[in-house]
């Protein structure tokens, strides 16, 4: 569980620099059957940014949270609240 606090304390940094409003920021890490959940809570004016077009930027993160999740064998997922 503490490699998750780590990857989650990353996850909150990088999207802190993607925002304007990087104080609205919160990365929740909850624990569910098959792992790890991260839930990511931005400012409403924030969330194209996090989203991305067609969503490429959102992908990006779950794809680099699932790789930080494989290197600490755990399963990591993220999902991102409007």
């Amino acid at each position: 569980m503490e490699q998750a606090k780590d990857i989650t304390d990353a996850v909150r940094t990088l999207i802190k620099l993607m925002v304007d409003h990087p104080d609205a920021v919160r990365v929740e890490c909850v624990s569910i059957t098959e792992g790890v959940s991260l839930r990511v809570s931005v400012d409403t004016a924030d969330i194209g940014k996090v989203i991305g077009k067609q969503g490429r930027t959102a992908r990006s993160l779950r794809i680099l949270v699932t790789a930080m999740g494989m290197a600490s064998k755990q399963r990591i997922s993220l999902d991102i609240r409007e």
